[in-house]
């Protein structure tokens, strides 16, 4: 097993002010739509991000904002979905919505590069061959953002 650290503690801690703020959207009916659009994805190495907020919708009225990331809807964490699972889970809820978005500056998602030192340790093989298929990403405010082989 190769534990490789993403993104050192300092940098995600010291250097930005983000803030979790969980907000509930309500509407009137069904019908009517939360009045926000997303973008991004973990495919493509971003976050889910709100794109655009409709002025007096829902979204708007609970305080979402262009710029936020998507954390959890309800109590479904949709930080590695992509956008088409997000807007399924959005079409899924009734009249009132439960949104946690961190606000603030988020660096993108990295892929995490195995230096001389971390690519000589074994990390496990499988028929002779090494074995490079599951990687777990392991996300800690406290300690950073480290991948594991």
């Amino acid at each position: 097993m190769v534990l490789a650290k993403v993104s050192p503690v300092n940098t995600i801690i010291k250097t930005r002010r983000n803030r979790i703020i969980s907000l509930v959207l309500s509407r009137s009916s069904i019908c009517q739509e939360w009045g926000f659009s997303i973008s991004g994805g973990w495919l493509e190495g971003q976050w889910i991000g709100v794109r655009q907020v409709l002025r007096g919708s829902p979204a708007d009225l609970a305080g979402l904002e262009e710029g936020d990331s998507l954390v959890k809807i309800e109590d479904d964490l949709v930080i590695f979905l992509e956008p088409r699972q997000v807007e399924e889970l959005l079409d899924t809820t009734e009249t009132e919505l439960q949104v946690t978005v961190e606000r603030g500056h988020i660096e993108p998602l990295c892929v995490c590069e195995e230096t001389p030192q971390t690519a000589s340790i074994n990390m496990g093989t499988k028929g002779g061959q090494l074995n490079k298929e599951m990687v777990t990403i392991v996300i800690n405010k406290e300690k950073g953002v480290w991948a594991r082989k």
